[in-house]
Order: structure tokens, then sequence, then C-alpha cells
């Protein structure tokens, strides 16, 4: 895993740690981020570990289906691109537009 997404009530169980724990669970985080397994010799950090792995997890698994679902959708060759129209409908289109006009001011006269 390259990155981790961490929320911010993962953030705010810091406020309750001292720095020194605080430390070590970041510390935790980061080995967890790569592939190491994280076991926590303090009870309240392994308890609050407990809590925060499970959700760790689900938005790995999240990330990675809608990666997985991005790729199969790439393979489709995804949204078809506009048709260009050909120059000389656009050539003959204007000429339309330019008969309109005249005809309007010929008219008015």
């Amino acid at each position: 895993m390259k990155n981790l997404l961490i929320y911010g009530s993962i953030l705010d169980m810091l406020d309750d740690l001292t720095n020194e724990e605080a430390g070590i669970l970041f510390k935790g985080l980061n080995d967890y981020r790569n592939g190491k397994e994280v076991v926590f010799e303090d009870r309240y950090l392994q308890g609050l570990w407990k809590g925060i792995k499970p959700n760790l997890d689900t938005m790995k698994d999240n990330y990675d289906k809608k990666v997985n679902a991005n790729k199969e959708n790439g393979k489709k060759g995804g949204r078809p691109r506009k048709q260009e129209q050909p120059l000389q409908q656009l050539l003959n289109e204007e000429d339309e537009i330019e008969q309109y006009i005249t005809n309007k001011l010929i008219t008015k006269n």
C-alpha cells in the first residue's frame, strides 16, 4: 500500500494520548502501510488499534474495488468520442445561413 488515508476521527484519538503513545501509534500505522503485522505491547494502544484496523481494511478494500472497476471500464474504451461534422456539412450550413440573411434583408427593403 503506497498511501494511507487517515480520517479525522482517528486523529482525534491522539488528543487522549501522550506524545510517546501517539508516536508509537503512528509508527504502527506506517508499519501497517508497509505490509507489516502490527501488535502493540501497550494494552490501551492495542485496543485502539483493534478499532482502527478494520476501518483501514474497509477503506483499502473499497479503493481496490474502485481501481478494478476503473480498469474494467477502461478496457471497454471509455466514452465514445463525439463525431465531428464533416467540413462540407459545415460549409453548407454556412451557405444556408448566408442565404437566409440575404433573403431577409431583400424582403425588408
